[in-house]
């Protein structure tokens, strides 16, 4: 066996533990969309009325990006 297979297959023999817990974890979460964002209504740029989740949102796949940045110390 060379070294490659060796260090191969001992690292993914330590991380099968952890891979198993986070599935499992994952699986206890609640998926519906329904839970996590409100079905407020909200106006199109057109004047059209839309519900948030149910015409926006439902059986998409949506990618949320939050940006936050912070100054220490202050202006000078």
């Amino acid at each position: 066996m060379n070294r490659r297979a060796f260090v191969a297959g001992a690292a993914a023999a330590a991380l099968a533990p952890i891979s198993l817990a986070s599935a499992q974890q994952n699986r206890a979460l609640h998926q519906d969309g329904a839970e996590w964002f409100t079905n407020v209504e909200v106006n199109t740029h057109d004047g059209r009325t839309l519900r948030f989740y149910d015409d926006l949102l439902k059986g998409k796949v949506v990618l949320i990006n939050f940006f936050v940045t912070a100054q220490v110390g202050g202006l000078r």
